[in-house]
């Protein structure tokens, strides 16, 4: 089955998923497609804006493709003083 072609994983709903969860909790993964409406009953936000504000803020993280010699340190950003390499390693925000 492709993910174009999956139903809610909630029970007793049979709407089409849009939402591909996956939360990690002590270091396992839980994976979760849900349709619209019961994303939004368990807070989570399908709205374009907030997606956009997402990008934004890795954006941010990443340094917005700022280039650097090899071997350079990268530098941390100011807000959360995570840098890239920080990010990759440990893949959390």
């Amino acid at each position: 089955m492709s993910e174009l072609d999956r139903v809610c994983d909630r029970p007793n709903c049979v709407n089409p998923a849009c939402v591909h969860l996956t939360q990690v909790v002590d270091n396992k993964t839980a994976t979760q497609y849900l349709c619209r409406e019961c994303a939004q009953a368990k807070g989570i936000s399908t709205s374009p804006g907030e997606a956009s504000q997402v990008a934004d803020f890795v954006a941010q993280l990443t340094g917005g493709g700022e280039e650097r010699e090899p071997g350079e340190a990268p530098e941390p950003r100011t807000f959360c003083g995570l840098s890239f390499d920080d990010f990759k390693e440990t893949g959390r925000l």
